[in-house]
């Protein structure tokens, strides 16, 4: 009798002690519509959000209406986190699918929006001033990528429902001309420096090139990357590929590739692929967006925490004509905004930083 009353008092103990971590666990954030502003998005459609990852400050890809693929791409700059927002631009035309289409300098100022139905262009002051990117018609470009740190000026992008399909481009010369380097790629795509290249093909394989575009070798599969619009994001000569596993990341310029970190499985499919490594201060400090919700680390991938859900806001898989949700994330202030052609813009403030 004491014997089993003993193992209930263990079992009550053992109970009360998970429900206590349980209880005693971070709530997830919680996803909220933006303020009202002076380019309140009643007024039209935001097709994209970026973030300047030295300063916060946030930029939007913004449209008379949720239809308006062919009209002329307002760049909105608001410094005080989408509260108020100032004209960055109002000369370059398009639209985008995700945050793969937008470009930004780890080091700050220089960035470049790859965008359908007009090409997007580039900025080299912190949005102030933007040179157009030559078209490549008929519908330009689904993502693309910059050497920011080598020439600052080489390009590769992956042309929007080309035909044949997959075509892959290269610009020289920020995008005022480009080269054809053949079809039948998918994403994604990666840019080490201005000769050195890596992109999925629709057979199956990664395929990198070390003389710019001319040769391609078989990289093989060792990414389990996920085909479709998706980049390369080099950081401090390190290029990274998140994938619905988790990160891999390759230090020898895409010859080899490891996961970055622990695994973790942040979900994604053909028309939503997930996005990110969204860098902070250094590589230590990431944030992956997914269809099973926002990730964060700060010890460059060994411990994965789940700080908000995907926004309920957003359908999954995407409606049609709503759009997919295209994300960023500001280090500054730590938040995640996200917009979606047709779907409310919201944002997401994220727990504080806290070292592992």
């Amino acid at each position: 009798m004491r014997r089993n009353n003993f193992c209930i008092y263990v079992w009550l103990v053992l109970f009360f002690i998970i429900i206590g971590r349980a209880n005693s666990a971070e709530p997830l954030a919680e996803w909220k519509h933006w303020p009202d502003s002076n380019i309140h998005p009643e007024d039209g459609a935001v097709f994209g959000v970026a973030v300047e990852r030295t300063t916060g400050d946030l930029f939007i890809v913004h449209k008379p209406s949720a239809k308006a693929w062919t009209s002329p791409a307002e760049i909105w700059k608001s410094s005080d986190q989408a509260r108020t927002f100032s004209k960055a631009n109002n000369t370059l035309n398009g639209v985008l699918l995700s945050s793969y289409a937008f470009s930004f300098d780890p080091s700050g100022k220089r960035m470049a929006f790859f965008l359908m139905y007009g090409g997007g262009g580039m900025s080299t002051d912190g949005g102030l001033n933007w040179t157009p990117f030559a078209s490549v018609k008929p519908r330009d470009f689904d993502c693309g990528i910059v050497d920011w740190e080598g020439t600052g000026k080489t390009c590769l992008a992956l042309c929007h429902e080309s035909d044949p399909a997959g075509k892959l481009v290269l610009s020289n010369d920020s995008g005022a001309t480009w080269q054809e380097l053949g079809t039948g790629f998918t994403g994604p795509i990666g840019l080490f420096d201005a000769k050195t290249l890596i992109v999925g093909s629709k057979v199956g394989s990664m395929q990198r090139s070390t003389d710019g575009g001319a040769t391609w070798t078989k990289v093989g599969d060792a990414t389990k990357a996920d085909r479709g619009i998706q980049s390369v994001v080099v950081f401090k000569g390190a290029g990274y590929l998140v994938t619905s596993q988790g990160l891999s990341v390759s230090k020898d310029k895409g010859t080899t590739w490891q996961p970055c970190g622990s695994p973790v499985n942040i979900s994604g499919t053909q028309k939503f692929r997930p996005q990110g490594p969204f860098f902070g201060a250094d590589e230590k400090q990431i944030v992956l967006v997914g269809w099973d919700g926002v990730f964060q680390t700060t010890d460059g991938g060994a411990h994965w925490t789940k700080v908000a859900p995907y926004p309920g806001d957003y359908p999954v898989p995407p409606a049609k004509g709503a759009g997919v949700g295209t994300f960023a994330w500001d280090p500054v202030h730590n938040i995640v905004y996200g917009c979606g052609r047709s779907l409310p813009t919201v944002y997401c403030q994220l727990p504080p930083l806290t070292n592992h």
